[in-house]
């Protein structure tokens, strides 16, 4: 009976210590991926409509390089500037949709005046 039951003792002391080993190989790797910043996430924002119009006269040029451009181009062939202007309800800061008159961005912040 004495044998039975060091047995046993000893059968369930290993399978502690295999739980302790095995937990503390994961909390090092939990901890090791928030260290390195697995976990941290960019906060997902609403994709904003695209309000942009393009105005580009025939013979303009671009305001990044000064590389001549064709009617109604969106973008550069030089330095691939954007050659959009935003409409005017629309934030400067972070190009949110925003109310006439508003004072300040809902989205951001930003003062519109």
């Amino acid at each position: 009976m004495g044998f039975a039951f060091t047995l046993e003792c000893l059968t369930l002391l290993v399978i502690i210590a295999a739980v302790v080993l095995v937990t503390r190989m994961v909390n090092r790797r939990r901890r090791k991926r928030i260290e390195a910043g697995y976990y941290d996430q960019p906060a997902q924002q609403p994709p904003v409509p695209s309000t942009a119009t393009f105005i580009t006269p025939p013979a303009s040029v671009c305001p990044s390089c000064s590389a001549p451009v064709k009617a109604g181009a969106g973008f550069c062939k030089s330095c691939g500037a954007s050659l959009a202007v935003p409409a005017s309800n629309t934030c400067p800061n972070c190009g949110a949709m925003i109310k006439a008159g508003a004072k300040f961005c809902k989205a951001c912040g930003a003062s519109l005046q």
